[in-house]
C-alpha cells in the first residue's frame, strides 16, 4: 500500500470523486473536500503531502489567495493546480507562489493519466536529492 497522502480540493465533488477513485486504485491515501478552510486546516496539521487544487470552493475563496496561504503554511507542500480558465497573469502568479504543476481539468482518461504522472513526479521530487547535492557541487 502506498503511504503517500493526497488531498483533492474543488467545489465539483463529482470530479473530485472521479479523480480520487483513480488514485485510490493506485494505492494512494486520498481525501476530498470542497472547503478552502478544510484545505488550510489539513495543511497546517500536516495531514497531507500533496494537494490537487481546483479553482472553485464552497467558501468562495480566490484560488490565488489560497495558494499563497498554503505555501506560507508549508513551503514544501506540492500543489498541483487543476483549472481550465487561467489568465496569463494568474498563471504567472501561481508559478511565482511555487505550484508544482498546472493541469487542465480532466475530460478523458488520458487527462487523468497526465495528473497521475504529475503526482508521481511531485512525490519523487521530494524523495530524490538534487544533482548538485549528489555530485558535491559548490557555488563559488
Amino acid at each position: 500500500m502506498n503511504t503517500h497522502k493526497i488531498l483533492i480540493a474543488d467545489n465539483d465533488t463529482a470530479e473530485c470523486e472521479q479523480i480520487a477513485q483513480s488514485f485510490i486504485q493506485s494505492g494512494y491515501q486520498v481525501e476530498t473536500t470542497a472547503s478552502a478552510a478544510d484545505v488550510v486546516n489539513r495543511v497546517m496539521q500536516k495531514e497531507t503531502e500533496l494537494v490537487l487544487l481546483g479553482d472553485e470552493f464552497q467558501d468562495h475563496v480566490m484560488v490565488t489567495d489560497l495558494v499563497r496561504i498554503l505555501k506560507k503554511c508549508n513551503q514544501e507542500l506540492n500543489i498541483i493546480l487543476v483549472a481550465d480558465t487561467l489568465s496569463p497573469a494568474e498563471e504567472r502568479c501561481f508559478r511565482q507562489e511555487g505550484i508544482f504543476y498546472h493541469a487542465l481539468k480532466p475530460v478523458c482518461t488520458e487527462d487523468t493519466d497526465e495528473i497521475r504522472l504529475a503526482v508521481e513526479c511531485a512525490f519523487n521530487s521530494t524523495l530524490e536529492p538534487t544533482a548538485a547535492t549528489d555530485n558535491n557541487y559548490q557555488l563559488h
